[in-house]
């Protein structure tokens, strides 16, 4: 990964929500009015991966720090085959998960996709949502990819509201490749040449399997 091109981001963010980074020595600090786990250090690039979402979240899409939470744990469900935490919580006004996020290094967002979103993001969507008695709108699976000077994000955004199950979701796999800003409805958007979003010209051979 070229951490130079992350670290120049990161060091051009208005709010500093990442107010320590040392990729070398492998050190992070979050800022305090982010909720839950405390975390330290860099473990691996799905770490790093929290941090530029983190402050894209604050700086580029309208969220506050203090609807965010990191790692909310979840007993119960099945150890060996989920993780027993959700990486990422951005909350709404009144406390319902908003966006209920997976995040992945980014060699690893194309591998088993379908057991991530259904043993991870769903059943743990309705952990949170049994348990807290609030409702989740999106779950969210991401990561991003650098192309050459650029950070290009790689998500996978399902509204959990209209697509309750993963059986549900699974017949038509409907879903943006965009996280909304400020709160807002997630849309889709067309692949026109010469737009916003252009026609991709270049791609991995993961990315056309």
């Amino acid at each position: 990964m070229n951490y130079s091109i992350i670290k120049s981001y990161l060091d051009n963010q208005k709010t500093k929500i990442v107010e320590e980074y040392d990729f070398e020595n492998k050190k992070v600090k979050y800022s305090d009015k982010i909720k839950g786990w405390k975390i330290d250090k860099f473990r691996g690039d799905e770490e790093i991966v929290r941090a530029y979402l983190l402050a894209k979240l604050v700086n580029e899409l309208g969220y506050k720090p203090e609807d965010i939470e990191l790692e909310k744990f979840y007993k119960g469900g099945r150890p060996k085959t989920i993780k027993p935490r959700i990486d990422v919580i951005v909350k709404d006004k009144n406390g319902n998960p908003f966006l209920f996020m997976e995040l992945k290094a980014p060699n690893e967002f194309e591998k088993n996709q379908d057991s991530i979103i259904e043993d991870q993001l769903y059943t743990l969507a309705g952990m949170e949502q049994s348990k807290s008695g609030k409702k989740v709108k999106y779950l969210v699976l991401y990561a991003f990819d650098i192309d050459e000077d650029k950070i290009k994000d790689k998500v996978i955004l399902i509204d959990y509201e209209k697509f309750p199950s993963f059986d549900d979701w699974k017949e038509k796999r409907d879903f943006v490749d965009e996280i909304p800003a400020n709160y807002g409805k997630a849309q889709k958007e067309p692949y026109i040449k010469g737009g916003k979003k252009d026609l991709e010209k270049s791609f991995s051979h993961e990315t056309l399997d």
